[in-house]
């Protein structure tokens, strides 16, 4: 017998809401075969995967993915001042990082996690901030 789910009210939310909360916050690791090491990155947030989408539909290529990466990876922050400067990267074009360090199948990998597909590969599961 399969057990009959409950409708989700106010109170519910109320009180799942420091819980909700950190789910928002979740980060995971990635493995990185180039790197031969872990990234952690947090989950895209929805207008983050829009502007992606957007940004892919209208440029030339992974433009969209690369910004995913560049925005939601957390450690080692792809927006460090000198590590951008010694890529050569303007910071006006921070996403630009994401192909002089990843190789060119892992950006499409790493986005992809990023934006919550491929679930069952994650590494680690879950570490809440």
């Amino acid at each position: 017998m399969s057990e009959e789910k409950k409708k989700v009210s106010v109170q519910d939310l109320i009180k799942q809401k420091d819980d909700i909360e950190k789910k928002k916050k979740e980060t995971f690791k990635i493995y990185v075969p180039s790197l031969d090491g872990y990234v952690e990155t947090k989950k895209a947030t929805r207008s983050q995967i829009i502007t992606g989408t957007q940004m892919s539909e209208q440029g030339e290529g992974y433009e969209g993915d690369h910004y995913l990466i560049y925005h939601c990876l957390v450690d080692p922050s792809l927006k460090d001042d000198e590590l951008l400067k010694t890529y050569g990267v303007g910071k006006n074009k921070g996403h630009e990082i994401v192909s002089k360090i990843f190789e060119w199948y892992e950006v499409s990998m790493l986005a992809q996690k990023i934006a919550g597909g491929d679930k069952m590969s994650l590494v680690d599961e879950v570490k809440n901030s």
